[in-house]
């Protein structure tokens, strides 16, 4: 019993993981944009 919550603990852990790696790659490609529409826009 223990052991079937501790996975499952396990697996939820793993999930949270993957979602902060994919909102910190959504945040780095926005700032990424942002910074390269600020430096089009200085540029013209």
């Amino acid at each position: 019993m223990i052991s079937v919550s501790n996975r499952m603990l396990n697996q939820h852990n793993k999930m949270i993981k993957l979602d902060l790696f994919k909102v910190t790659q959504e945040i780095a490609h926005w700032i990424s944009a942002t910074f390269a529409l600020e430096n089009f826009i200085q540029n013209k």
